[in-house]
């Protein structure tokens, strides 16, 4: 009986031994397929990559790709060229467009709330990160604002600071999501340019009236058409624009517009409609001029831009150093609008209500911006920046500070010249007095001469 037991247990534990051979053996067999499947895709992408020709431009990201770097002996001595090439490979590698959108969706699954500086917020939005200023870039920025509007004082002067939508309806971001106060960074910088004696447009009052309506794109950081008109609405009275007598027609130019934070996230699952308004016939003529493409055109629109990846750029074609639109109408008013593309889609409803309207993006304006001031006739200068942007703008500042030296300048040479004249005209009337004296005393010799 015991010797029964014992052949009992010894073909148990052979036949437990046999199986975790087996399992050993198919875990060794799928680690094997599995390893052989990695090592498969990474050469097929490798070949790939050699055989499909390099790619300038990233139309899904909106940005340029790196080119194979060319090895030098002081980029191999710094590692310059190792890192070139690394970003090289990373922009490179076959089919970038559907991993980068693989691990967007990776990202997602795994809950993340957040790539890079883009929310993934509710409702399908895609939210920009409010950005913390630059406090150095800031205050130059802000000296700078308050040192032009002293050198030109008879000039009003109006600031519009624009919020992204996280901030205008932080409903939308992710539960305990970290979030920048906005609103207060806007509020600080809106008081110490009143104090400097700015005129503000509360533009986030105005959108946060109608943050459940289409007001910011939901893959983009711009605001939409809807959102720019309701920002015109609220400066009309800082502005000094009578009741507004222009109508409009909306229409939609496009229902397939993905934009930078699509790009930015890897994220093209929605798409965003564009609505363009269009002046009412008959209203107000028009022209608009581009110096840097050497361009007029009769609309602010450039349709040809909604083939492109950024459709934003239907507005005036997209940013210039300058645009300038000239007007049929008699108010006797001209604006200057400095700018980010924030004002692209914002500007169309001015031209109602102004002679002439130059539009100055600093970014890439190297005039003189007192050229304008004082050939053109300015009569408002306005300043619409969204609160991104200005958190570490630098362009800005250089501009104006270039201007302001210059109308001091100007100032100078014309206090010198009224100095100079007035020196003139006393020198003129001692020998006119001289003169006189002399002639008096001849002829008052004359008078008693014998």
């Amino acid at each position: 009986m015991e010797d029964k037991n014992k052949q009992k247990a010894s073909v148990s534990g052979d036949r437990s031994g046999a199986r975790q051979h087996g399992h050993r053996r198919i875990a060794g067999w799928r680690s094997n397929i599995l390893s052989r499947l990695i090592i498969g895709i990474v050469a097929v992408v490798i070949i790939l990559g050699l055989i499909i020709p390099d790619r300038d431009f990233s139309d899904n990201e909106n940005r340029n790709l790196t080119t194979f770097p060319r090895p030098t002996r002081e980029s191999l001595l710094s590692g310059d060229f190792t890192s070139d090439l690394s970003s090289y490979l990373a922009d490179q590698f076959a089919f970038r467009d559907f991993w980068v959108s693989f691990n967007h969706d990776m990202e997602i699954i795994s809950g993340k709330k957040e790539t890079g500086d883009v929310y993934f917020g509710k409702k399908g939005c895609l939210l920009a990160r409010p950005a913390t200023p630059d406090d150095d870039a800031m205050s130059k920025t802000l000296d700078a604002m308050l040192r032009y509007h002293e050198a030109y004082p008879n000039i009003g002067m109006t600031a519009m600071i624009v919020p992204c939508y996280a901030a205008v309806d932080p409903s939308l971001l992710p539960a305990h999501a970290p979030v920048r106060d906005q609103t207060g960074d806007i509020a600080s910088e809106n008081q110490k340019l009143s104090d400097g004696g700015y005129q503000i447009v509360q533009a986030q009052s105005a959108l946060e009236a109608h943050a459940d309506e289409y007001i910011y794109y939901k893959t983009d950081h711009h605001w939409t058409t809807q959102g720019a008109y309701y920002a015109f609405t609220a400066s009309q009275g800082v502005l000094d624009i009578m009741a507004p007598t222009a109508t409009y027609t909306q229409y939609q130019v496009s229902d397939s517009f993905q934009g930078t934070l699509a790009s930015q996230s890897g994220s093209y699952s929605t798409k965003d409609d564009i609505f363009v308004y269009a002046l009412d016939a008959d209203q107000t003529k028009y022209y608009v001029d581009i110096p840097d493409l050497g361009q007029t055109t009769t609309s602010v629109y450039d349709s040809s831009k909604l083939d492109e990846k950024d459709q934003y750029q239907v507005f005036f074609g997209g940013n210039h150093p300058l645009v300038e639109i000239h007007t049929a109408n008699k108010t006797g008013r001209n604006l200057l609008v400095f700018k980010d593309s924030y004002a692209n889609s914002l500007v169309p409803f001015y031209i109602p209500y102004f002679d002439n309207i130059y539009m100055i993006d600093p970014r890439y304006y190297y005039d003189s911006a007192d050229i304008l001031m004082t050939t053109d006739a300015i009569t408002d200068v306005l300043f619409v920046y969204s609160q991104n942007t200005l958190a570490a703008d630098t362009s800005l500042a250089d501009v104006l500070n270039d201007a302001s030296q210059s109308a001091q300048a100007a100032s100078d040479a014309s206090s010198d010249a009224s100095a100079g004249t007035s020196d003139e005209t006393s020198s003129g009337s001692e020998a006119v007095t001289a003169t006189s004296a002399n002639a008096a005393e001849e002829v008052n010799t004359e008078s008693v001469a014998p």
